[in-house]
This record gives structure tokens, sequence and C-alpha cells, in this order.
């Protein structure tokens, strides 16, 4: 008797498991077909598929069903059986150039089907005629096993002012996460606002809209707002909100501060929450001193409360003329945005912004700070502030590894100048003196690589008053040769680390050991 082939050996725990860590369609659009290709392997792989209701139930992807033959969406609703379902049409009339109105009409109807026995619906809604929400039946009925909802309704134009959405005719006791995008307003007083732990909200709202909401989630664990507005009448009273179990809070704030600095002075959250605040399109008039300092000051004052829990030992400041991003990158995966603020693309910020930022957030939390990125997107760095980042270098005195573009470089050389020209002897003479490892991205051109160019002035500086580094890493970058540069010749034992182009190895060069192979020269 034959020896079943290995494939078929597979233990059935692990099958699943690898079935199904394949097949969920909110972070792979290809997760139906391939499911659906798996279980045309072999019969015994396709009995046992088909055997898990709840495999085919979490798959039903309208982006890919729509257009098929409806025999092939009546046999998936066929195997889902009685399971929970899992719905998803992000795109399936949104990015249609045709026939919208008859995709929608295709979503609404496969969820009015269905409605009683989703759990989790991902869906974006689009009317082109009247946004009359009358239509969106489905949306207003009870939903009692709906657990999860990303819904976005996109409407071109109304004949009427439409009175806020009932969604769920208040009835839906399992629903913890509410994720809600469209210029249509919900009922802020619905009951099962008290229940949620995560709520994204991409509508106009002022900060006592969001207030009057927050009083009744008291296990808000994640808190996402897109369009905060300034409250034009006269301001009502604002409750005091406390929000022990919050995680995230991520502020998305467009043309104003106000309305976020309002919020932010009316809430109590969690000094261990990670927030995330990011504003764009900011003209000079939200940018005023009073306005931007008051958000600068909240925002230090929360980065202190945080970094008093979690140390930092990375963090990055990138600065231009048009945003300026500051960051804690401790944790990569997560990224603590602390600031990240933009103007219009053809503004510029005003020249109290960077040395306010840098002022505030010159904290003593950072003195355990170990990795600094320092990335300057400007032409022009005389203009600069000295003062207010010879204090923040200050704040930095633990520094190890130094990550910055040519531009960078060129300021803090400006900067270091400015010192030893005062020497009042308040800060030290070099900057980053624990310092060992300098990364350069990218490389600066030719004309940076002679006796006067910053990296050779900054090296050659630190071995002056005795602080060599032992790292010069160009490896972020290719190369095709390595240029000469000036400190070789002095910064004996220095490791300059870079790669050659289409070559995932790094090349070492040793100074004071001859000659680098394909040393390019002056």
């Amino acid at each position: 008797m034959s020896t079943p082939p290995p494939i078929q050996r597979l233990d059935t725990d692990i099958l699943y498991y690898i079935i199904n860590m394949n097949a969920d369609m909110f972070e792979d659009d290809t997760a139906l077909m391939t499911t659906l290709s798996t279980s045309r392997v072999c019969q015994a792989w396709r009995t046992f598929m088909i055997s898990i209701p709840s495999l085919w139930a979490h798959l039903i992807d309208l982006d890919r069903l729509y257009g098929n033959p409806d025999d092939w969406i009546r046999e998936l609703f066929r195997r889902s059986g009685s399971a929970f379902l899992h719905i998803k049409a992000r795109i399936c009339a949104a990015h249609a150039f045709r026939d919208v109105t008859i995709r929608t009409k295709y979503i609404l109807d496969i969820l009015a089907e269905n409605w009683g026995q989703i759990q989790k619906l991902e869906a974006v809604i689009v009317d082109i005629e009247d946004g009359d929400p009358a239509k969106w039946t489905p949306f207003f009925l009870p939903a009692p096993h709906l657990e999860s909802l990303n819904l976005t309704f996109s409407t071109r134009r109304y004949q009427f002012e439409p009175m806020p959405l009932s969604f769920f005719s208040a009835k839906s006791p399992m629903l913890r996460k509410f994720c809600y995008m469209g210029s249509l307003r919900f009922d802020l007083a619905a009951p099962w606002l008290h229940q949620l732990h995560s709520i994204e909200l991409g509508i106009t709202l002022t900060a006592y809209e969001v207030l009057n909401v927050l009083e009744s989630t008291k296990t808000l664990v994640d808190l996402k707002l897109d369009n905060l507005v300034e409250y034009k009448d006269i301001i009502p009273p604002l409750p005091f909100v406390a929000l022990p179990k919050l995680v995230h809070l991520v502020l998305n704030v467009f043309y104003s501060f106000n309305a976020v600095a309002v919020l932010l002075d009316h809430i109590q959250i969690p000094d261990t929450c990670l927030l995330k605040f990011i504003a764009r399109s900011m003209g000079h008039h939200a940018i005023n001193v009073i306005t931007l300092g008051r958000m600068i000051r909240t925002l230090s004052t929360y980065a202190r409360c945080y970094f008093a829990k979690y140390t930092p030992s990375k963090i990055s400041l990138r600065y231009s003329p048009e945003f300026f991003v500051f960051e804690d990158q401790t944790h990569p995966d997560s990224h603590n945005i602390i600031s990240r603020i933009g103007v219009d693309f053809e503004d510029c910020f005003p020249s109290h912004v960077f040395p306010m930022l840098l002022s505030e957030f010159s904290l003593p939390e950072f003195t355990k700070v170990s990795e600094f990125r320092f990335k300057l997107l400007s032409t022009s760095t005389y203009n600069l502030p000295v003062s207010e980042f010879i204090a923040f270098m200050a704040s930095l005195s633990s520094i190890h590894t130094l990550d910055v573009d040519p531009s960078a470089l060129c300021y803090l050389m400006h900067v270091q100048r400015a010192i030893e020209t005062a020497d009042t002897g308040t800060y030290s003479v070099i900057p980053f003196p624990a310092l060992k490892v300098l990364k350069v991205h990218p490389l600066p051109g030719s004309s940076s690589r002679g006796a006067s160019s910053p990296i050779s002035e900054f090296i050659l500086a630190r071995i002056t008053h005795g602080l060599p580094i032992d790292i010069l890493d160009f490896s972020q970058g290719t190369l095709e040769v390595l240029p000469y540069m000036s400190f070789f010749r002095d910064a004996y034992g220095l490791k300059v680390l870079w790669r050659r182009m289409w070559e995932s190895e790094n090349v070492e060069y040793i100074c004071g050991t001859g000659s680098p192979l394909n040393l390019l020269s002056d």
C-alpha cells in the first residue's frame, strides 16, 4: 500500500492554522482567491476546508466578487452556513468610473439580506444622486451581532439638510469598534457609544461635541479624530473627561490648532497613552506665537509624562521650510509622533517655529537617548536658531549614534563654531560627548569632500578636542566608489563603512591602513 504524499499527512490543526493565516481579506486583497485555490489542491483539503463554515464566512469580499457569476457568491454564502459574516466592500463602488449606482445597490442588497448575521464590516457607500440616506436601510436596522464597523458614506450633493443618522435603531449590543468617515453626521447621543473600545471619526466636529461623546466612553482604548473645527458661536461650558483606559490617541488637524488645544486641555489620559499629533495645511494665521506656543507646550507636557514612564532611546527630528516632524522611534513599529506640523505647500514656517519647538522639547528625560536622527531639508542653515539648539543638544548628553543628512551636519558645525566663539563655559565645547557612530545619508557631492567639508570638519574637530568617533557609516545609501576625504590621513583607526551599488554587504575601510579600494581621489 503506497504512502500518502507529505502534503496529505499534515496535522489538521497545523493545516487550519496555515490556511487561516492566509485568509485575512482585510490585510490581503488576494485572500479569497488564495483560499479558493488552496481548496482545489486535493480532495482531502477540499473536504476539510468546506467543513469549516467560519473560514468562508470571513471571506465575503465584494471587491472581488462583483462582476463574477452570481453562482460564486451564492456558493460562498452556502459554505458560510450560519457563521457570523465578515464583509468587505472598500473599492467595489468607491473607485468605479461608471455604474456607481448599480454597484452601490449591489452592496446594499447583500447587506440587507444578511444584516443580522454580520460581525465585521468595512464598506464605502457612494451616492451620486441626491444623498438621501433613506436608501441605506440596512444601517438603520438593529445589528445584534455587529462587533466592528468601518464605514465611509460618500455623497456628492444634497437636496436637503439631512438629519443626523440613527445607526442600528440605537440597538447594537456587541459593537466595540466604530470607524466612520463622511459628510453626513450621526446621532452623537447614540446609546451604543458607551460600550465602544475604539472610535475613529472623520466627520466635522467641535471640541464640545467630542467631549460630550467621550463622557460616555469610559472604556475607550483607541481614539482617532480627523476633522476637529473651532466652535464659531459662544463656547458653552466644557466638561472635563477622564479616559483611564486610553492607549492610543491620534489627532489629525487641518487649518487651526485651537480646537485641538481646547480638547487636550479638557481630557485626562494615562501617562502611558501613545500620542500622534499631525497638523496639515496650517496657514500663518494659525501658527502665531500664542496659538502655536500653547499647542507645543501642551505636547511637551504630555511628552514629559510619557517619557517618565517609557524612557526613550531613539528620537528623530525632521525640519524643512514646510513642515517639522518630531517623534520617538524607540519602537519603530509604533512611531510615537509627538508632533507633526505642516503648512501649505507654497507657504513656509514663520521664524519663531523652530526655536519654540527646540525650547519646549529640551527635556531632561532625553538624557538617556542614545540615538538621534536629524534631517534638515533646507538649503540654508544660517538663519536657524543657535542658542535654542545648544540647549537642545545639551539635553542629549548620552548620544552614541548620530544619523544626519549633509544639511543637518552643516548646521551642527555652524552651531559648533558659535559655541567656540562665545565660549561661555555653560555647555561642552563639543556637542554629544558620548558620540561614537556618525551616519550620513545621502552622501554629499564632490564639492563637499575637501578639508572644509562638513564631514571632515566635524570629525577633525572631535579629534582636536579628544573625542574621536569610532565609525563613519555611509551604508544607508550606495556608492560606486568611496570618495577621498581629507580626514583619512588624520583619523587613525576610524572605521568607514560604505556599500557598493547592487551589493548587500558593506565594504569596510580603516583610516591609517593604506588607501581604500576603489578610492575616488579629488
